[in-house]
């Protein structure tokens, strides 16, 4: 069982049909202009970084490549009691997109900057916590998950961040959009599968 989805700290397989395709229920609503833009920004010159860097190595032709080869680690956790302006204070000082909330050792929900930016007018005196607005139903991987998988599965179900954890569960890192561009550019050329 390579994609996990954990609800309220719960693991269950991903593949069940109650949870493929359910992921992301709000996929449909218009996403910021502004946040959409500079993440693009982001992502544009984080790419061009790590093409650059790929190109001064010999590149060797891949055909797979695997979750915990690409992660981004550590992955910063917080409290699902903490407010939303403290979560918006802590993603923007580490530079993130996307928080995880443990509680107990467990994954209980994630919550993105979009999240945050969208539950609340006033960001500074937001009342509001993070259990209030994060999403319960958290999609995993496991270490060895390839990584086609992983951006299928994010497509499907438009969604732009996967944990990942090891056989017992314990968070490892986490697998972005960026992580994928990244991989691509670096180990490029990959084999494509159509």
């Amino acid at each position: 069982m390579s994609l996990i989805v954990s609800v309220n700290g719960a693991y269950q397989s991903y593949f069940d049909p109650e949870h493929k395709g359910t992921i992301n229920q709000r996929k449909n609503k218009k996403i910021n202009s502004n946040l959409k833009e500079n993440q693009s920004k982001l992502i544009q010159k984080q790419a061009q970084s790590s093409y650059k860097e790929g190109q001064k190595h010999d590149l060797k032709m891949r055909t797979h490549c695997y979750a915990y080869e690409i992660m981004s680690t550590p992955v910063t956790t917080i409290s699902p009691q903490i407010s939303i302006a403290e979560a918006l204070i802590k993603m923007n000082q580490i530079e993130a997109h996307h928080l995880l909330i443990v509680e107990n050792n467990t994954i209980t929900g994630i919550i993105s900057d979009r999240d945050l930016l969208k539950n609340t007018d006033n960001h500074i005196n937001s009342t509001k916590k993070v259990e209030d607005v994060m999403t319960r139903k958290v999609l995993l991987c496991k270490r060895e998950t390839e990584i086609r998988l992983i951006a299928k599965t994010m497509l499907e179900e438009c969604i732009s961040s996967v944990p990942v954890v090891d056989e017992d569960h314990v968070l490892q890192g986490i697998v972005t959009r960026t992580d994928l561009l990244r991989c691509i550019v670096k180990n490029m050329p990959l084999e494509v599968w159509i």
